[in-house]
């Protein structure tokens, strides 16, 4: 008798977690205009951040984890998006189709924001001349290629 009253309540920490899963593996649709974009760069060996919000608040991060010990190739990719102010870190597997889609988001996000001008600058890795702005997002531009190389050699 006492498993009937139970149950409801272990279909909704099921459920719960379940989205709370889903919500964290899935890339954010940002609300344009893009209200910050903060590019960093550590000294660890590697690693880039990219720190996001857009036009309703919302917060995504993103970046490759860098370390002296690893070889560049597989640095691991990172994205986080927080619930309730605590970031949700996921980390996909090197060369997997969720680190595909971190890197088609990065390319998105960086075309669509440097102007033609700046693009050919950033494909060309020829970055003087570029305003603190454009540099935010050959940072982002950067993130796809590394990735990207990843699944040409796939």
């Amino acid at each position: 008798m006492k498993i009937k009253w139970l149950a409801l309540p272990l279909i909704a920490v099921i459920v719960a977690v379940a989205s709370l899963y889903a919500f964290a593996h899935t890339l954010p649709n940002l609300v344009l205009p893009l209200r910050s974009v903060n590019a960093f760069a550590s000294s660890d060996g590697g690693s880039v951040t990219i720190e996001i919000e857009d036009a309703a608040g919302n917060q995504f991060y993103f970046g490759i984890e860098g370390s002296l010990d690893t070889p560049r190739e597989v640095f691991p990719s990172f994205y986080a998006r927080p619930i309730f102010g605590i970031p949700l870190i996921i980390k996909p597997k090197v060369g997997s189709l969720e680190e595909r889609e971190l890197a088609d988001f990065a390319k998105n996000l960086a075309t669509s924001n440097l102007t033609t001008k700046a693009l050919s600058k950033v494909t060309a890795n020829e970055l003087g001349g570029l305003s603190k702005e454009e540099f935010k997002y050959a940072v982002i531009y950067s993130i796809y290629t590394t990735l990207s190389e990843r699944h040409a050699s796939n």
